[in-house]
């Protein structure tokens, strides 16, 4: 994704675009943050949740700063665990 975009004229009336392509650490939590919702609405919907129903996800480990996003977004509640697993 684009997080900011700075178009600067030339001397010659013609655009020039560059870009930033440095990974920050912000951007990994995040990229990782959005696998994990990907992959916590893939399991919801092999399991056949209703949208509306509340489940517990065990993970290993997630981006903490994104903890919430990623709960909401998904609507579960993280907790630690070994693996990847949905919890009723």
């Amino acid at each position: 994704d684009v997080k900011e975009l700075e178009l600067q004229p030339t001397k010659n009336d013609q655009w020039r675009v560059e870009y930033d392509l440095e990974l920050t650490p912000e951007l990994k939590q995040e990229a990782v943050a959005r696998d994990l919702i990907r992959e916590i609405q893939t399991l919801r919907k092999k399991a056949r949740l209703p949208v509306d129903q509340v489940v517990k996800v065990e993970l290993p480990s997630w981006p903490e700063s994104w903890q919430k996003e990623i709960e909401q977004r998904t609507n579960t509640t993280l907790t630690k665990g070994d693996k990847m697993k949905l919890m009723s």
